[in-house]
């Protein structure tokens, strides 16, 4: 049996072609209704029509003739990383409503890798981009821009590219907070165990915190730690840092924070009762843990809905401007 075609739809509805293709790429309402100038009676027939055929449009047709195929990619470091798992299904669900498919990839932090996904995307004919780029890849994101590419900068910022529309986190008012948290419990000494890494969002918690800890008269020693690091160094770097008279541990991300926390329980340290302990992101290990540990959290629903939103601005031409998000201290 052969595939059926619009037109099977138009005859069987009683109508043109061209009505068919109006009703099935109209919007809905708040009300549900379709968004067209179609009678509803009319509407019903056609879709009752569609539903009796079983018929499916063809998207890349579709798309050639309208110059979009309503698919989007989204490029992050590590899928599997929870923050961005979250944001991924935000995302798509604000995607879905709107009728758009993603594609999701992981650049595994490397901008070789990040150029390729990149090309392969554009060939694809993807509509546009959301991307969190990889350390050093300042020159693969100018040139996806210049080759006309729709595109959002996600989590992370790039010196130069303030051109590209971006949403990220306020990273240096997270840092801050961190410091004030510490202040308050009366902390004085505080080592801030991260990866060694160029990442914007990193850097910038880092500095907030300096900056912070400085003007409330917190001593603090940073400790940067190869990425991935496993569990052993972690023990290593914390036990250096407790034996020269920390007395809380600040985690700027949520990798680092677990770990950190696994490190700390097999050296038997009692948290919060021998050393402060503060993490970053939202984490089950933090709500199943006794007694729960504080964190800072950015929101993942945010992130995902207003990334898209931006990108679908950016297809329809409207004009748009980069977003800063709150972060938020969970003391739990």
């Amino acid at each position: 049996m052969n595939r059926p075609t619009i037109k099977d739809v138009a005859n069987r509805a009683g109508v043109s072609v061209g009505l068919v293709s109006m009703v099935l790429n109209a919007k809905r309402g708040a009300n549900g209704k379709l968004d067209c100038p179609v009678k509803e009676e009319t509407a019903r027939k056609v879709l009752d029509a569609v539903r009796e055929l079983d018929y499916k449009a063809n998207r890349q047709a579709a798309g050639l003739r309208r110059g979009r195929m309503k698919t989007i990619a989204v490029i992050v470091p590590d899928i599997s990383n929870k923050f961005f798992a979250d944001i991924a299904g935000h995302l798509e669900e604000a995607a879905f409503r709107e009728g758009y498919t993603v594609i999701f990839c992981s650049s595994s932090e490397s901008v070789e890798r990040l150029s390729a996904l990149i090309d392969g995307l554009y060939s694809s004919n993807v509509d546009g981009m959301i991307i969190a780029p990889s350390a050093d890849s300042e020159q693969v994101v100018r040139k996806t821009a210049e080759m006309g590419i729709k595109l959002v900068l996600m989590d992370r910022l790039l010196p130069g590219l303030e051109a590209i529309p971006s949403i990220a986190l306020d990273n240096i008012k997270a840092g801050a907070m961190a410091a004030r948290n510490f202040a308050r419990n009366g902390r004085s000494k505080v080592g801030v165990i991260c990866y060694d890494t160029l990442i914007s969002s990193l850097r910038d918690r880092i500095e907030g915190f300096r900056q912070e800890a400085a003007r409330l008269g917190i001593d603090c020693c940073v400790n940067f730690l190869p990425y991935n690091s496993d569990t052993q160094v972690f023990k290593s770097t914390i036990s250096t840092v407790v034996e020269n008279g920390a007395d809380a541990l600040f985690f700027p991300s949520n990798n680092a924070a677990v770990k950190g926390l696994a490190a700390a329980n097999a050296l038997g340290l009692s948290i919060p009762g021998n050393i402060d302990y503060l993490g970053f992101d939202d984490c089950d290990v933090f709500e199943v843990y006794s007694p729960k540990i504080p964190h800072i959290s950015q929101s993942t629903k945010e992130f995902g809905i207003e990334s898209f939103n931006m990108l679908l601005d950016l297809l329809e031409g409207r004009e748009v401007n980069s977003k800063v998000l709150e972060p938020i201290f969970v003391n739990v």
